[in-house]
C-alpha cells in the first residue's frame, strides 16, 4: 500500500487508532499531548513520517524485492541471518529519498524550530514500527533511535537509518516468530524535540512491580544523562518504590523505598561531528546523590497513574528531566507486556538446596532458577554452530532462544537488563546479566534467580520448585529440566528457560568457535562426575566436591 496521501503528521493530530498509519509509539504520543496535556502530563512536541512515507521509499527503490529474495534465501538457509539482515539494511542505506517525501521532512522540521524559537534545534529521531508496542507483542528496542540530530541534512540520513533498521537480526528473527510478514511490516519515524536530559536525568518507570505484578506501586528508575543508558541496561540507576492508593492525598508522600545506584556513567552530547553522543563517567557526587527529589518523584508517580488511567492496563513509560529548565517530561509510553499478562492467583517460588563454586555473578534477569550445560560462544557469526551445540541430546533444546532470555521480544524490564546485548554492544554472562564471565572449561551449571548468580553443580537435582496458589495450600512442583522428577515441566516466561549462558569472549582455538560439553564428556543428566574437556586430573576435583 502506497496510497497514503499524507508523508508526515504532527503528534497532536494523532490517536491511538492510528498505529498502523503511525506505528504504536507515535500514535501513543499523539494520545498523550491530545487527552492528558491538561492533566499536567508534559510530552516534548513533534511530528511523525507515515506508513505511506515508508512504503513509497521502499517502492521508489525497489526494496521489496530485496526484501522477498533475501528473506527466501534465509529461508532456504542459503544465507545466514546476519547475512540476510546486512543485505536488506545496505540496500536501504544507499536508497534515495521520493522528492515530495523528503521535502515534507525538512519542512517539517523547519516549523518545529520556528515553533521552538531557535534554528537547527537538536532532535530525537526515534522508529516507530507499525507493529510495535501491541498489547500482545512487543518490539521494544528492536530497531533504532539517534539523539542529538540537528540540521536537515542529519535529519534525512537518521530517518534513513530508522528504516534500516526494520530489518536488524533481532526484529527479522521476532518477527518469524511471532508470525509477522516482513513486508507488511511498515515503519514510521518520530521526529520529537529532545529534552536536554544531558544536563539532567533520565529513566524508566512502570505502573507495576516487573519482578511479581504486583499493581499497588509505581517503579522508578533514574540515572545521569540522556537515558538511553537506562533503556539498555547499561547503567546501574537510582529506584524508587511509590504506593500508588495514597499519591492521591497530596498531604502524604507515599516512597516505600529508595535505592541509591552506581550510575558510574551518563551519556552527554558529543561535541565532535562524528557521533552525536558519548558517555562519560559520572563525577563523585553525581554517584553518591539522588536524580530525583522526592518532589519529583511523587509528580512522576501520579503521571504514571494519570497515564495507566487513561490507557486501562499497566504501562512502560520512559521520562526525562531537563537540567536547563528543571522541567519532567514523558518521552514514550506503551503496554507493559510481561507481567500483565500472566495468570493472576498464583505465586511460584524457587530454592538451591545445594550450591556449588560460583562462576558468574551480577543483576539477576527474572526470578526463576534453570539448570543445565554451560555453552560459549565465542564470535556471534557462529550463532549456528552454538545452537547446534546447544541441541546436541539436549532434551529441552529450542532453537533461537537465548540464554536467560523470554521466548520473544519480551518486555524491557526493570532495569531493563532481560534483553541481553539488545543492541549486541555490551557482552552478558548469561542470566547473570554481568560481564565477569571467567569460565575457562564450560559444564553443567545452574542459576539462581533473582540476585543473579550462576554457579557449578550437577542439573536437576538441587532444584525444588514450589507453586502456591492464592491463600496457601501449596504443593510440590516439579522443576523442568529434573531427569528425576518426571515429565512435568510449568510454564516459567524468562527465568525458567534451559539455556543458561551464553557470553561473548576474546577468540580462542576451537572448533567453530564454540566451546561446550561433547555427548558423554559431561553429565546432562546428573548422573556422573562432571568432566572438562582438555583439563587434566578434572574428574578427581569433582569426586572430592
Amino acid at each position: 500500500m502506497t496510497d497514503d496521501p499524507t508523508p508526515v503528521c504532527w503528534f497532536e493530530e494523532l490517536r491511538r487508532a492510528d498505529v498502523p498509519r503511525v506505528g504504536g509509539k507515535n500514535a501513543s504520543l499523539g494520545e498523550m499531548i491530545a487527552n492528558l496535556s491538561a492533566r499536567g502530563v508534559r510530552v516534548p512536541p513533534g511530528f511523525a513520517t507515515t506508513a505511506g512515507a515508508y512504503r513509497r521509499f521502499v517502492a521508489h527503490n525497489g526494496l521489496g524485492d530485496v526484501i522477498a529474495a533475501t528473506m527466501a534465501s534465509l529461508a532456504a538457509g542459503k544465507l545466514t541471518l546476519a547475512e540476510a539482515g546486512q543485505t536488506i539494511r545496505r540496500a536501504f542505506l544507499a536508497g534515495d529519498w521520493p522528492a515530495d517525501t523528503a521535502e515534507a521532512i525538512r519542512s517539517s522540521y523547519r516549523e518545529l524550530c520556528r515553533r521552538a524559537g531557535r534554528a537547527d534545534i537538536d532532535v530525537a529521531v526515534r522508529s516507530s514500527a507499525t507493529a510495535e508496542d501491541l498489547p500482545d507483542a512487543s518490539f521494544a528496542g528492536q530497531q533504532e533511535s539517534f539523539l542529538n540530530i540537528h540540521g536537515e541534512r542529519a535529519l534525512i540520513d537518521a530517518c534513513r537509518r530508522c528504516y534500516a533498521s526494520l530489518f536488524t537480526d533481532r526484529a527479522i528473527s521476532y518477527r518469524d516468530a511471532k508470525g509477522f510478514d516482513h513486508l507488511k511490516v511498515a515503519l514510521s519515524v518520530g521526529v520529537q524535540r529532545m529534552v536536554r536530559s544531558d544536563l539532567g536525568g533520565a529513566g524508566v518507570m512502570f505502573t507495576l512491580d516487573t519482578e511479581t505484578g504486583f499493581d499497588k506501586v509505581v517503579l522508578i528508575d533514574a540515572a545521569w544523562g540522556l537515558g538511553e543508558n537506562v533503556v539498555q541496561g547499561t547503567v546501574d540507576p537510582d529506584a524508587y518504590r511509590v504506593f500508588k492508593p495514597l499519591l492521591s492525598d497530596p498531604s502524604l508522600t507515599p516512597i516505600i523505598e529508595k535505592t541509591c545506584g552506581a550510575k558510574a556513567r551518563k551519556l552527554i552530547y558529543a561535541d565532535d561531528q562524528g557521533a552525536s553522543t558519548r558517555n562519560v563517567p559520572t563525577s563523585k557526587a553525581e554517584r553518591a546523590g539522588f536524580v530525583l527529589t522526592d518532589p519529583e518523584i511523587l509528580s512522576l508517580s501520579r503521571w504514571a497513574c494519570v497515564i495507566e488511567d487513561h490507557y486501562g492496563c499497566p504501562m512502560d513509560i520512559e521520562w526525562a528531566k531537563d537540567g536547563e529548565t528543571g522541567e519532567l517530561f514523558v518521552v514514550q509510553a506503551r503496554p507493559e507486556t510481561v507481567q500483565s499478562r500472566r495468570g493472576a492467583g498464583t505465586v511460584t517460588a524457587y530454592r538451591v538446596t545445594s550450591k556449588g563454586r560460583t562462576l558468574a555473578t551480577g543483576l539477576g534477569i527474572g526470578e526463576a532458577v534453570a539448570t543445565g550445560r554451560v555453552c560459549v560462544i565465542e564470535d556471534a557469526r557462529r550463532h549456528r554452530a552454538f545452537r547446534r551445540r546447544l541441541g546436541a541430546g539436549h532434551p529441552h533444546h529450542r532453537p533461537g532462544l537465548g540464554a536467560g532470555h523470554e521466548a520473544g521480544g519480551g518486555d524491557r524490564h526493570r532495569p531493563r537488563r532481560a534483553h541481553l546485548a539488545r543492541r549486541h554492544r555490551q557482552p552478558r554472562a548469561g542470566a547473570a546479566g554481568h560481564r565477569r564471565h571467567r569460565r575457562r572449561h564450560p559444564g553443567p551449571a545452574r542459576r539462581a534467580g533473582g540476585h543473579g548468580v550462576l554457579r557449578r553443580g550437577r542439573p536437576g537435582p538441587c532444584l525444588r520448585g514450589l507453586r502456591r496458589g492464592r491463600g496457601g495450600g501449596g504443593r510440590p512442583r516439579r522443576h523442568p529440566g529434573d531427569p528425576h522428577q518426571g515429565d512435568a515441566q510449568p510454564r516459567q516466561p524468562g527465568g525458567g528457560l534451559p539455556l543458561v549462558a551464553a557470553a561473548c569472549r576474546r577468540r580462542r582455538p576451537g572448533a567453530d568457535g564454540v566451546r561446550g560439553l561433547q555427548p558423554g564428556q559431561g553429565a546432562p543428566d546428573g548422573a556422573g562426575p562432571l568432566r572438562h574437556p582438555g583439563r587434566p586430573g578434572s574428574q578427581a576435583r569433582d569426586r572430592r566436591r
